[in-house]
């Protein structure tokens, strides 16, 4: 009977170190998902200054960043 309790044991050991490896894959996958929503943000924003730089830059104004 004891060798049954020890075969439970490690099959609910297992089935626990299981969801712990899922929910640490769900978890990085919603880190990298994060990172990746911060990335395409910072480089639309770069890209509105670049082209107001452009535009300032062809009406003759000064090309500074941040002056509306």
């Amino acid at each position: 009977n004891s060798w049954t309790v020890a075969r439970r044991t490690k099959a609910k050991a297992f089935a626990k170190n299981v969801l712990i490896n899922q929910e640490r894959k769900l978890e990085v996958r919603r880190r990298s998902d994060t990172a990746l929503v911060l990335t395409i943000n910072d480089a639309n924003q770069r890209s509105a200054e670049v082209t107001q730089m452009t535009r300032r830059a062809a009406s003759g104004k000064p090309k500074y960043l941040g002056s509306g």
